[in-house]
């Protein structure tokens, strides 16, 4: 409750911050807010998630909003540069996360969170499980664009 509260409040600070924005710049993109709400929207949804699925999903749903958000000045060369790099970049960490999310579920018959853990906990082939959490953990981190990860 309470990161979903941080994420809450810090949506409504980038839009209120923003707002100077918007009227010194000239910057009359409608789409701007909708796309913060749609990002913070995923983030709600990645913290109540407890499948598979649904934490797939809701990555998604953030990450293509920042894709656009990356690429929002039209006019802008390096603007345009950059959305279609985190674009490519974003494309390569989903098959990369789909891959170890497929290989934890053919493990373990499960998309639950819990199952999953209490199919880790008693599971004795240990091998699978670390390339497939190495996978996810590596989609993860390209999805963050967290150092060395980034472009």
């Amino acid at each position: 409750m309470l990161i979903k509260m941080i994420i809450l409040i810090g949506t409504i600070l980038i839009l209120l911050l923003s707002l100077e924005f918007y009227t010194k710049e000239k910057f009359v993109e409608f789409e701007y807010p909708f796309l913060i709400l749609f990002a913070s929207l995923g983030m709600l949804l990645l913290v109540s998630s407890n499948n598979l699925l649904i934490f797939y999903l809701s990555i998604e749903l953030f990450s293509l909003s920042l894709y656009v958000l990356a690429a929002i000045f039209r006019s802008g060369e390096y603007s345009s540069e950059a959305g279609l790099k985190y674009f490519l970049l974003g494309a390569l960490s989903s098959g990369i996360l789909l891959f170890g999310c497929s290989l934890l579920y053919l493990l373990s018959g499960e998309i639950d969170f819990y199952g999953i853990s209490s199919f880790i906990y008693f599971s004795t082939d240990q091998d699978l499980l670390e390339i497939a959490g190495f996978f996810i953990i590596v989609g993860i981190l390209f999805k963050l664009a967290v150092a060395p990860f980034h472009s």
